[in-house]
């Protein structure tokens, strides 16, 4: 702990040495000392900051209920599952408000079916909202999933935002929502590929985003 040498201040110091070969091994030993020590300083912050940041189980599904917020922590290439229990002829829409995690989520039905996947469009902060009209009383996943594996950890909370009768303009909000969600897949699919066909996917990604506008600002959705 006294010694106040840098890995620099070192190197310096072993160019004195009469003999090269030891000289290179003992520059070779501080520089792979000085890498350890790195990385090891950096899994203890690591491991401290998440010592204190409460995880969701990736097996475990957490009931939604209104008015109770969920904090988490989320971590590179994590994903934690929710459950949401909807009467019959239901509406319901859950939020996920990022708060330094870049994240998509995901809702299924009872039977496992994927009904849509929002991805952030903002970074790691912003909202994420998805919507289902549910016909018969039922349970839903929600999945919200880390989207980058190497990112270090952040927050997030979601909420279940609304649990109502149906109306006859939800299945609008909801189609806004399905028709975001296609242009979001199109803008994901433009990255694999190039010339033309990445063209014509962004081209298309952005009218699917200029219909979900037309059909938010038809509703006077403000999320929209």
């Amino acid at each position: 702990r006294n010694l106040r040498l840098n890995h620099k201040t070192w190197l310096d110091l072993s160019m004195t040495w009469p003999d090269r070969n030891i000289k290179r091994r003992f520059q070779q030993t501080l520089l792979g000392l000085f890498v350890a020590l790195s990385v090891f300083v950096w899994d203890k912050t690591v491991r401290a900051w998440n010592s204190g940041v409460e995880f969701a189980s990736q097996d475990a599904s957490i009931e939604l209920r209104i008015g109770q917020p969920i904090s988490r922590g989320m971590s590179g290439g994590r994903v934690a599952s929710f459950k949401i229990s909807a009467p019959a002829n239901s509406y319901f829409q859950t939020v996920v408000e990022q708060q330094g995690s870049v994240l998509s989520a995901e809702l299924f039905d009872s039977q496992g079916k994927s009904l849509i996947k929002i991805e952030s469009v903002s970074g790691a902060h912003g909202p994420l909202y998805l919507s289902e009209v549910a016909t018969a009383a039922g349970s839903y996943r929600l999945e919200v999933r880390s989207m980058e594996a190497w990112a270090p950890p952040g927050r997030y909370e979601v909420r279940l935002q609304d649990v109502r009768t149906s109306e006859a303009a939800d299945e609008e909000r909801i189609a806004a929502e399905r028709t975001f969600a296609a242009g979001q897949s199109l803008v994901s699919r433009a990255r694999e590929q190039s010339g033309n066909e990445a063209r014509q996917s962004r081209l298309s990604a952005i009218e699917k985003f200029k219909e979900a506008a037309k059909k938010w600002h038809a509703l006077a959705d403000s999320h929209g």
